[in-house]
């Protein structure tokens, strides 16, 4: 259009002044109009629901990139993106007709994030991308939503409440074996190479578009890659704008019902790059938060005695020892405040997890309602995964009642509903090892207790020891031997053997 191209334009004319004269009183402020104006235009524009302003907007983007941005520190790190190869340019692809092109970029972009940070610290391995930068293990629990919405649910369906429906009718059982949880990784934060504030307020809008795009505009393979990539993001992102994303999808959630399951995928996607070590935060042995008080810069006490014995005994010849140890002590006073302020980040963090983030998690997994609970079973996943990063006591306190939930899930009616479970059952059980599965056993039984219950039970406990046989050694389930044996035992002899034989 004719403004954007007075867009260009200016952003052309930006370009000549700096080349000509940076240092200039008319170039400083020409260089101010870009960033103060030109910029927040561009970036409001981003957010646009309408493809031609956003495509528009996004040309004149590219413009200021390829020409002004190795002038400003603000813009430096986006010409990463722009590549003289039109085939590898992010911007020149971004807007092109065709959808392909359209995923090539965005996964080029997020091949480039993930890069950064390492494939390995993602829970991929680097063997299983390709060179457009595609995830091809699809391990997270935001990618499982994705498969249940399109799969033509080739699995057997066995019903677990028929005490006679152990197998399909060629023999074969009637599930796959199930993958556990990946373990989350910590230390990502700040490693991409595209600044934290250009993500936010650029690249952010433009996915959620697509993400989020209505029923009657939505192209299901941008939203996909779109929800990946902004998954993949989380992993660098500072908590306060991680956290910001995590709640803005919740509150949408409540005012539009019809994208739910596409915002729950989202905010999976985030929680999958959950990066926060909060496991050394002091905890009280109920697992509440316990403040520390910062300590006060002062100089270490050790270096400034050594400098005062030092001046006491030759004032002449110690003024370098002194003058070192006061510098000592200055680096130690710096280092011990670092450590502070960390301190109390974590502390921070830990404080909006527990009040604020897992209670909206609970509340989403305790949904009644069954035809939700394909949406319920990898939030409970989420939650357990998320609760390996704080410190043990407070998981110790919290893990119980998702699990018993969990448990809770299989008394559901719907067979597909407790087929959803029990696969999350089986991955979670997986994730946490045998210490946590005589817990596991015990909530089965106090939940599953009651007539065709009964028969789930049985099967979950079958179906769960053929999955982690593979994962444990011998003696290391001898402590919940007893309670396994029990249900089993009722399953081969008791009632539940008369109801088989009556079938």
């Amino acid at each position: 259009s004719n403004a954007a191209f007075g867009i260009s334009r200016f952003v052309t004319r930006v370009s000549q002044a700096y080349k000509s004269d940076k240092e200039s009183a008319e170039t400083q402020q020409l260089g101010r109009r870009l960033l103060s104006v030109v910029m927040p235009a561009v970036k409001h524009a981003l957010a646009s629901k309408e493809d031609v302003v956003r495509n528009e907007f996004l040309a004149v983007l590219r413009k200021v990139v390829h020409e002004c941005a190795v002038h400003f520190d603000q813009l430096r790190d986006l010409t990463v993106l722009d590549n003289s190869d039109e085939e590898a340019n992010f911007f020149y692809n971004i807007v092109h007709i065709q959808i392909h092109r359209r995923l090539r970029a965005i996964r080029r972009f997020r091949s480039l994030i993930a890069t950064s940070v390492n494939a390995s610290t993602l829970g991929k391995d680097p063997s299983a991308m390709d060179v457009d930068g595609v995830d091809n293990d699809g391990d997270g629990i935001a990618e499982d939503l994705s498969a249940d919405e399109d799969e033509d649910d080739e699995d057997i369906e066995v019903d677990d409440s028929n005490p006679n429906a152990r197998k399909s009718a060629n023999g074969k059982t009637a599930r796959p074996t199930i993958g556990a949880l990946n373990p989350l990784n910590f230390g990502t934060q700040g490693s991409s190479p595209i600044s934290a504030a250009n993500i936010r307020t650029i690249f952010m809008p433009l996915l959620e578009n697509w993400a989020l795009a209505d029923s009657t505009t939505v192209v299901h393979d941008l939203a996909d890659e779109s929800i990946s990539t902004i998954g993949v993001i989380g992993a660098v992102l500072p908590w306060p704008q991680y956290n910001s994303a995590i709640r803005k999808y919740f509150d949408m959630m409540k005012k539009s019902p019809t994208l739910e399951k596409r915002l729950t995928r989202l905010v999976l996607a985030l929680l999958d790059n959950f990066h926060f070590d909060l496991r050394g935060v002091d905890v009280d042995h109920l697992g509440r938060l316990v403040r520390q008080t910062p300590s006060e810069p002062k100089q270490d006490t050790g270096a400034l005695e050594t400098a005062q014995a030092a001046e006491g005994e030759d004032k002449d010849e110690d003024e370098e020892t002194a003058a070192a140890a006061a510098a000592a002590a200055a680096a130690t006073s710096a280092e011990q405040s670092v450590a502070d302020n960390k301190s109390t980040r974590n502390e921070n963090i830990l404080d909006a997890v527990v009040n604020h983030l897992l209670p909206l998690l609970k509340k989403k997994v305790t949904d009644v309602d069954e035809n939700s609970m394909a949406l319920r079973a990898p939030v409970a996943m989420a939650l357990v995964r998320i609760m390996t990063a704080l410190p043990e006591k407070t998981m110790n306190v919290q893990l119980p009642g998702v699990l018993t939930t969990i448990c809770n899930m299989l008394r559901a009616r719907s067979q597909i509903a407790r087929n959803v479970t029990r696969g999350t059952l089986i991955r979670i059980a997986k994730f946490l090892g045998a210490p946590y599965f005589g817990f596991l056993v015990k909530e089965l039984s106090a939940s599953l207790s009651r007539g065709p219950q009964k028969h789930v039970l049985a099967y979950t406990l079958y179906t769960l020891l053929k999955e982690m046989r593979n994962q444990v050694s011998v003696g290391d389930l001898d402590y919940t031997l007893e309670s396994i044996v029990d249900i089993l035992v009722q399953d081969v002899f008791g009632k539940l053997a008369e109801e088989k034989d009556a079938e």
